[in-house]
């Protein structure tokens, strides 16, 4: 075995505790997740995300669509409505008033 000598490095734990909580701190920088849907400049909205961006539940999301308040969904399949992020922020650009609360369904006692 030819000169070089390994270096051994001792850490105390609050030291180890540290230099772990930087290299996770210094990894999760890298591997930021992407940007919100209030964000999102293009593609497709989800109905979570949708409602999400007009803070309304998603109930309340299909009955403002069914009562012609918000633009109807592509649906991309039989039970995956979508809504093109463009679409949308026409939408709120030219929406003068919010979104109005409708009245709660009653469900028929019979």
């Amino acid at each position: 075995m030819s000169g070089a000598a390994a270096a051994v490095v001792v850490l105390t734990p609050d030291a180890l505790r540290d230099l772990i909580r930087a290299a996770v701190a210094d990894a999760l920088a890298e591997h930021q997740p992407t940007p919100t849907t209030t964000t999102r400049e293009t593609g497709v909205l989800t109905s979570a995300e949708l409602a999400a961006r007009l803070q309304i539940g998603p109930r309340e999301l299909r009955r403002h669509v069914k009562a012609g308040l918000i633009p109807p969904p592509v649906m991309v399949g039989p039970r995956s409505p979508r809504w093109s992020v463009s679409t949308i922020a026409e939408w709120e650009q030219g929406r003068s008033v919010p979104i109005p609360e409708l009245k709660p369904r009653r469900k028929k006692v019979g």
